[in-house]
């Protein structure tokens, strides 16, 4: 359970991070075209894709989330539309392909890293209170030791140009 809730968290705050993961009844996946060797990500994957399904209803990761951090839906819309946060989900998107894509092994963020890219997002994002930012960078201190590995298990879709 304990490990669960963690992946949740890291879902939304990188990163919520980040990225393709599977919740519920959707899966978001990193599209990858690849042209001459040069690896080009299809689209951006925002905080809120991971948080909706294909409706833009919010799925099970949205309320999993809101429930661990206890937060308003004002709050969740906040996290979820930060830009800075959104910032960060790219970082991590980045490396998750170069990682799988490339086979590039030093590109792939330790936990420590993914828990330094939530800390940074929420501490720059002027729009998140400070008690959110407690919260979120307490909870992600709990989970940081899941963080890393779940990502990386995302899947990458690659189609030649």
């Amino acid at each position: 359970m304990k490990k669960t809730k963690g992946i949740f968290i890291s879902i939304l705050i990188i990163l919520l991070v980040f990225v393709s993961t599977v919740a519920a009844t959707y899966s978001v996946v990193i599209n990858v075209v690849s042209n001459n060797g040069i690896n080009e990500i299809v689209g951006v994957i925002t905080i809120r894709d991971l948080m909706t399904d294909s409706e833009g209803k919010f799925n099970d990761t949205y309320y999993n989330v809101k429930r661990e951090l206890s937060i308003s839906d004002d709050e969740g819309k906040i996290l979820m539309d930060s830009d800075s946060l959104n910032r960060e989900l790219q970082v991590v998107i980045n490396s998750i392909v170069e990682y799988k894509v490339d086979k590039k092994v030093d590109s792939k963020l330790s936990n420590d890293e993914v828990y330094n890219l939530i800390v940074e997002g929420v501490t720059n994002d002027q729009d998140i209170s400070d008690g959110l930012k407690k919260r979120i960078k307490e909870k992600s201190q709990i989970y940081i030791n899941d963080i890393s590995d779940f990502l990386y298990d995302i899947d990458v879709l690659v189609r030649d140009k």
